[in-house]
């Protein structure tokens, strides 16, 4: 693009100011790569240190990396998630233990409550007010599962203290469930409107391709000069690299999800 700009400079159609803001964008672009060079550098040496090996052994691991693509994502059964998957969560199997230990019965009702729950992208589009699934899982269970915790030989501030902590363990396990569920959320409405997003963008490309095959074609026929068809092939290779990082981003949020449903 610079080379042909100081052609168009030394026959009088351009400026030195077209010019030099050509050459700052080059300059801009090398930094931009040797940054790309560093953080690729460095993830193989993490990916290295995963695998067992040393932190310098990566040019095997780069070769085998350089060959792969990014994967395919199967998509979200439309059936939805069981929300049982969450205990697999360290977090809230700790907080049902520790409920199990304040009051089994309702402990007991939680865990049967779990399966007939289930997470799915509708459930969180129409009810985006999450607080309003927990009112009614907890009411169901905190009325099913309620009795008295000891019979009334005990004193009355035993009773009190007992109550108490059979509260706080259960408000705990909802305050973990209701995270728990956040985490969900936010990672299969954020890859729905990712998968949404990545339509646009291949959508974006198909017409910059478009776009690219018609300016070589009225370049060819003398309908305007080269810089057109840099410009053009320029657009095409933006689309691309945003359409890789746009799915890098959709596996980012599908990891979050099996991070958020415990694995």
């Amino acid at each position: 693009y610079v080379a042909l700009l100081e052609l168009r400079f030394q026959q009088g159609s351009s400026s030195v100011l077209d010019i030099n803001q050509q050459r700052q964008q080059i300059q801009g672009l090398k930094a931009q790569q040797r940054t790309a060079r560093q953080q690729r550098m460095l993830a193989l040496q993490r990916l290295a240190t995963l695998v067992g090996k040393a932190p310098d052994d990566t040019e095997a691991l780069a070769a085998q990396i350089d060959a792969l693509l990014l994967p395919e994502l199967t998509s979200l059964p439309e059936a939805g998630v069981p929300a049982d998957l969450l205990e697999r969560r360290p977090d809230l199997r700790a907080a049902h233990y520790r409920l199990e230990s304040a009051n089994k019965k309702i402990a007991v009702a939680v865990r049967d409550r779990l399966p007939t729950l289930r997470l799915s992208l509708s459930t969180f589009l129409q009810a985006l007010d999450i607080k309003n699934l927990l009112n009614d899982f907890f009411w169901s269970v905190g009325a099913a599962a309620s009795q008295p915790l000891v019979d009334g030989g005990r004193r009355k501030q035993e009773v009190k203290r007992a109550e108490a902590v059979q509260d706080e363990a259960y408000y705990a396990y909802g305050n973990t469930l209701l995270t728990a569920l956040t985490e969900v959320q936010t990672a299969i409405v954020s890859e729905h409107y990712q998968a949404l997003f990545i339509e646009d963008l291949e959508e974006q490309y198909r017409l910059a391709d478009t776009s690219l095959t018609l300016s070589r074609e009225s370049y060819s026929r003398g309908r305007f000069d080269f810089l057109r068809v840099l410009t053009s092939l320029q657009a095409l290779q933006q689309v691309e690299q945003n359409l890789i990082d746009a799915r890098r981003r959709r596996l980012g949020h599908r990891l979050q999800l099996c991070r958020a449903l415990g694995g």
